[in-house]
C-alpha cells in the first residue's frame, strides 16, 4: 500500500528546480510519484516502501539542493 514521505530541501528557487528534483527522485526504486514545492522547500513522495535518506542524497548529488535535517 502506498504511503507518503515528506522531505525538505534548501536551494529550490523556481518551478525548474521542482522539475529537476522530481526527475531525479522519481528514479529511486519504490518512489511512485513526487510533488515538489519550491516556496516551502518541501517534497512529498508517494512511495511503496520507506526510502532511506541515503538514497535521496545519492539522487540529489551534484545538484545545488541540500537535504534538511527535518527529513
Amino acid at each position: 500500500m502506498p504511503t507518503s514521505q515528506i522531505i525538505y530541501l534548501s536551494g529550490m528557487t523556481c518551478p525548474a528546480c521542482e522539475k529537476l528534483v522530481k526527475k531525479r527522485l522519481e528514479k529511486i526504486s519504490g518512489v511512485i510519484s513526487v510533488t515538489a514545492d519550491h516556496v516551502r522547500g518541501q517534497i512529498n513522495l508517494t512511495v511503496s516502501r520507506q526510502i532511506p535518506v541515503g538514497d535521496i542524497k545519492i539522487a540529489l548529488r551534484h545538484t545545488q539542493y541540500t537535504l534538511l535535517p527535518e527529513s
